[in-house]
This record gives structure tokens, C-alpha cells and sequence, in this order.
């Protein structure tokens, strides 16, 4: 004998609410944890649930344990969980050392990252390097205006250098 099949009830109003978030909420994860339990009130097991998701058996119990006990609120992440970032653009210290790192590199990511790993004492790939320097230039006017400064001391300097004033 196998086991028994372990399916969640749905209220219509919470099966609307689920398929409306399982479209259109703006996290991609929330979404697909409204999906499985979906799926899993549809009469799919929660093995085919993991497979058709292609997630762990593991997580899908997690979600329809999480649903049962609070709700649409419990399949969203929570402040303060996850992984957090090595570089952070509202920590000042990260934001005044670029500033200090960009001043006297020649926008080399390697020699930045190599910059910024001794610096601060972790380690760091070139492509984190990189999603910062983007999301500094894409974060605000005030991350744009500090990189256009950085780029006239550096243009002033590359031009005193050959002998040009501006």
C-alpha cells in the first residue's frame, strides 16, 4: 500500500487569490509556490508537483505546510532573509571606497575587484563587481552625477598629463 495522497483545500476566494498571484505577483518564487499548491489542489501529488516544478519534494511540502499555517503572507520572503549581498549600495563605506578605487584604476574590473577584495577583506568574483557598478549607475542621480565627476578628474588629469588645459 502506498501512501496516502496529501492534497490541500482551497476556499474559492483563496483559489482565486491564488491563481491572480500565481500570474501576476512581481516575485517570480511567489508565483511558482502559488502554482504548486494550485497544482497540488488540482489532485497532483506532491512528488509530481516537484517534478512538473522541477523542485524538491522537500520544498513543495515546506510551501503547502507554509500556506496551511499563514497564509498567501507566509509564501513571501521575509526581511532579512537570504543571502546578503558582499557589496551594498546603501552601505557608505562600499560607496566611498569605489569612489576612492575608480579614481585610480583605469576601469579595469579585474584590477577594481582586486582593489575592493583587498580593501575589505572578502572575496568576490568580477561579475559582482560588475552588478554593482550597474546597479550604481542605474540606482539614481546622485550614483550617476558621483561617476560623471570621477570621469571629469580623470579626463582633467589624462589631459594636464599630454600637456592640454581645458
Amino acid at each position: 500500500m502506498g501512501r496516502k495522497k496529501k492534497q490541500i483545500e482551497l476556499e474559492e476566494s483563496e483559489h482565486s487569490s491564488l491563481l491572480h498571484n500565481s500570474k501576476y505577483h512581481p516575485k517570480a518564487e511567489v508565483r511558482e509556490k502559488c502554482q504548486a499548491i494550485l497544482l497540488n489542489h488540482s489532485g497532483l501529488s506532491q512528488k509530481d508537483v516537484a517534478r512538473h516544478l522541477r523542485v524538491s519534494e522537500v520544498s513543495i511540502c515546506h510551501w503547502l505546510k507554509t500556506w496551511k499555517e499563514s497564509g498567501l503572507a507566509g509564501l513571501c520572503r521575509k526581511s532579512g532573509q537570504g543571502r546578503k549581498p558582499i557589496l551594498s549600495i546603501q552601505n557608505t563605506e562600499h560607496n566611498q571606497l569605489i569612489e576612492k578605487v575608480l579614481q585610480q584604476q583605469n576601469q579595469s574590473i579585474k584590477s577594481i575587484q582586486a582593489e575592493l577584495v583587498k580593501e575589505l577583506s572578502v572575496d568576490m568574483s568580477t561579475y559582482t563587481v560588475k552588478r554593482y557598478l550597474k546597479k550604481i549607475v542605474t540606482h539614481g542621480e546622485e550614483s550617476v552625477a558621483a561617476l560623471a565627476k570621477v570621469k571629469r578628474k580623470r579626463a582633467t588629469k589624462t589631459s594636464t598629463k599630454d600637456g592640454k588645459h581645458s
